[in-house]
């Protein structure tokens, strides 16, 4: 999947369903991985904006993204 590119979470399920290299995780393996999920949440939840604009332009795309998920 090329970089930036969005896919619904029923379709990256499936990818990771179908995936032969992701059903043999070890649990080290497996908490490796959400550790690497969690930093990446977190410093995207608290990395700073370049400016006040971006970070209103950010909130925007976040709402009509959510709305555009429910509404579905």
């Amino acid at each position: 999947m090329p970089v930036g590119e969005k896919t619904k979470l029923m379709d990256l399920k499936k990818m990771v369903d179908e995936d032969e290299e992701h059903k043999n995780l070890t649990i080290e393996d497996q908490i490796h991985i959400k550790n690497i999920l969690l930093q990446h949440r977190e410093l995207n939840r608290s990395g700073a904006r370049p400016s006040n604009r971006a970070a209103a332009q950010d909130t925007r795309w976040t709402i009509d993204r959510v709305s555009k998920e429910v509404s579905v």
